[in-house]
């Protein structure tokens, strides 16, 4: 790992707490709770063939692991000190609540596991959480997370939702009267968009009724069809910044290389992304190594993640005062490589 991606103050947006969680948290929880013999929930994953399901079945193995109140706090507590642990000073932890053994004793377990996190009791890392609706489940379900949202929204702990799930179930445009009532409440919105093909006209009318704060992957907006480039114009023009997650993209087989990521497309329309990891555990990645990745293997300069970084805070869902903190702390840094490295310039 290049010690200049490891130290970088960095910004991660798009992280599902279940898919952070490391295999190692789940190995001591195992041993430990109740005699449960663990085998690696990503066992087989390097063979897997593009098949979307068996990631999100991934997700129903982690839950055999994390079953109670107390596991869930203390899954959460160590994914939020992973993330510091190399360096990531904000980030935005979305979840979508179970019954554990209510959907309220699971938020109430999550923000506990934030709030008791050493690393956000001394403010080393800023955490917010964003709520997700399940686009495979029912509308109705989906309104019980918002209500609980809602109820929780002078906490000041949940500054977003998130509208996600498998891609291959359900149809967005269900949720914008959600996504406009969440809006109403005083929530930023993300929704995961163009991760499969075949659904760009869904796309089209999705983003005709509704434009969110910022969009998750957006693999297919390209020149697939019609619907694809018309999509992908709204986004251009409504500049609606993207989470790009590289090697959750190349390992569920929905980009080919990181040579041809559409990070490529994005930076050189100067459009605003985030790099993020999506899920850490199950991709055996970091928010450090891909930020190096995409130097390696997109050629992204440090000029460009400095410009993406700064883009990163300002499209974050975080108060204007931690994102003006934030900002000088990845300035700082940039300064001070470049002081350090002018006999090489």
């Amino acid at each position: 790992m290049n010690s200049f991606y490891y130290d970088l103050p960095k910004v991660e947006l798009h992280a599902h707490l279940s898919g952070s969680i490391s295999t190692e948290f789940l190995k001591r929880e195992s041993i430990a709770h109740n005699g449960l013999q663990y085998t690696d929930p990503r066992f087989g994953f390097e063979s897997w063939e593009g098949d979307l399901d068996r990631c999100f079945n991934y997700f129903q193995k982690i839950h055999k692991y994390i079953d109670t109140p107390e596991i869930l706090q203390r899954a959460t507590a160590s994914v939020i000190e992973e993330f510091c642990q190399e360096n990531v000073i904000l980030l935005e932890l979305r979840t979508t609540l179970r019954p554990l053994p209510t959907h309220r004793s699971y938020l109430n377990s999550v923000i506990k596991g934030i709030q008791g996190s050493p690393s956000v009791l001394d403010n080393r890392i800023y955490v917010t959480l964003l709520l997700s609706l399940d686009r495979s489940k029912s509308v109705d379900e989906a309104l019980i997370t918002l209500e609980l949202a809602k109820e929780y929204y002078s906490s000041g702990l949940i500054s977003g939702i998130d509208l996600s799930g498998n891609p291959l179930a359900g149809n967005l445009c269900d949720f914008v009267p959600l996504l406009n009532t969440a809006r109403s409440y005083g929530f930023k919105t993300t929704v995961h968009i163009a991760e499969v093909t075949n659904q760009s006209e869904d796309w089209c009318k999705f983003l005709n009724l509704y434009l969110p704060d910022r969009l998750g992957h957006g693999t297919f907006l390209t020149d697939l069809d019609e619907n694809a480039v018309l999509a992908r114009g709204i986004v251009l023009n409504s500049k609606i910044p993207l989470e790009l997650c590289l090697t959750s993209n190349v390992k569920s087989k929905t980009v080919e290389n990181y040579e041809s990521h559409h990070i490529n497309y994005w930076m050189e329309k100067k459009h605003p992304i985030c790099i993020c990891t999506d899920d850490k555990g199950l991709f055996n990645c970091t928010l450090s190594g891909e930020l190096q990745l995409s130097a390696e293997r997109c050629g992204l300069s440090k000029q460009q993640h400095f410009q993406i970084l700064v883009d990163s805070v300002n499209m974050s869902f975080f108060s204007e005062d931690v994102k003006y903190h934030s900002l000088q702390k990845i300035k700082e840094y940039f300064n001070k490589f470049i002081i350090d490295h002018l006999d090489k310039i």
